[in-house]
């Protein structure tokens, strides 16, 4: 709903880490989404709106990530909301190629991103790879900080023939 994406929208907005874009994909939306959106980044320069015909999640997220300048890709769903630390905690590691987060349980609703707990590093150790697995920590792109480069280097994409279970993939 609109309210659901203003209040994801305010969190990212109060970040302690300021130096951060937030590209939004209006996935063809029916209602007053789109342009609650474009009234709140009118106030903020760092809140890019584009509007698609509806795609699906997919093809979504991918297009934001063309669409990304930064060295770094976080995702965060529009039915989410995040610590105002997030961000932050997603920097204290730079050179790390990937950074894990947790999540809060929110009650009546999914997890949501919270602030980092994890650091994976080029050093990270097969063990401690199975214990975020079984922390569930591995699953979807949310609460995670990539680097753009290697997404692009790699032609990384979430695959367009789904819409459904295209994270866990």
């Amino acid at each position: 709903s609109s309210s659901t994406i203003e209040r994801c929208l305010h969190s990212i907005l109060s970040q302690t880490f300021t130096d951060w874009e937030c590209i939004v994909v209006d996935d063809g939306s029916t209602d007053d989404t789109c342009e609650k959106v474009q009234r709140i980044a009118e106030k903020d320069s760092r809140i890019v709106v584009y509007q698609r015909l509806s795609a699906g999640v997919s093809v979504t997220r991918n297009y934001g990530i063309a669409k990304a300048h930064g060295d770094f890709v976080c995702f965060i769903d529009s039915d989410d909301y995040v610590s105002s630390e997030l961000l932050a905690h997603m920097m204290v590691e730079p050179t790390c190629q990937l950074v894990i987060g947790g999540y809060q349980e929110i009650p009546g609703r999914k997890r949501c991103p919270i602030r980092n707990d994890r650091f994976v590093c080029d050093n990270t150790k097969e063990a401690e790879i199975v214990e975020l697995f079984q922390q569930y920590l591995l699953f979807g792109p949310i609460a995670k900080r990539y680097q753009t480069a290697i997404i692009r280097k790699h032609q990384v994409a979430f695959p367009t023939s789904i819409s459904y279970g295209e994270d866990l993939l």
